[in-house]
């Protein structure tokens, strides 16, 4: 599936055909002696739940294509987080969020970035059968390191997780 984005026009996106604001082959490149990280980015529209699990499969399927060592495991929590903090954006905002992938040589950094200034707070306890309250406590637990922070038009909310250590390897996809 060829996607484009033409940033003068307004954008229609529905949960079938998220846009990509970064090609398809978001593969690394040497640039002289620098190598740029595998990046891609996605946009997801605003209020529309089903866009959730369509840009959560869509970033998967571009990392898989980076052919990273990432065990199972790791694929796992990075499809559970992904989904966790868009999910957020796309039920808490009034706007469409963009969604960025990089490999940064070391660690995979998802980056969720919304219209809404507030900057979410992970809860404390929450009662057992609480519909939501979660999302934060789960990505706090499961990722390497996240964070947030203000934007000039709204948030960006980050989390990474680490691929394969040395022992883990018999477990890792490709």
């Amino acid at each position: 599936m060829s996607m484009t984005t033409v940033p003068s026009e307004p954008r229609r996106r529905t949960a079938h055909a998220p846009e990509a604001d970064t090609p398809d082959s978001s593969r690394s490149c040497t640039n002289g002696n620098h190598v740029q990280p595998f990046f891609r980015t996605l946009s997801v529209p605003a209020k529309d739940p089903a866009a959730v699990s369509v840009a959560r499969r869509l970033l998967l399927s571009t990392v898989r294509t980076w052919e990273l060592v990432l065990t199972d495991k790791t694929l796992h929590d990075l499809e559970l987080l992904t989904g966790e903090a868009i999910a957020n954006a796309v039920l808490h905002t009034t706007g469409p969020c963009s969604v960025s992938v990089r490999w940064t040589g070391t660690r995979l950094r998802v980056e969720v970035t919304d219209t809404a200034a507030p900057v979410p707070v992970q809860r404390g306890l929450v009662e057992p059968h609480a519909e939501c309250g979660r999302g934060l406590t789960l990505i706090a637990a499961l990722a390497a390191t996240w964070g947030s922070a203000g934007t000039a038009t709204g948030k960006v909310t980050w989390f990474e997780v680490g691929p394969a250590v040395p022992g883990d390897l018999d477990g890792a996809a490709r």
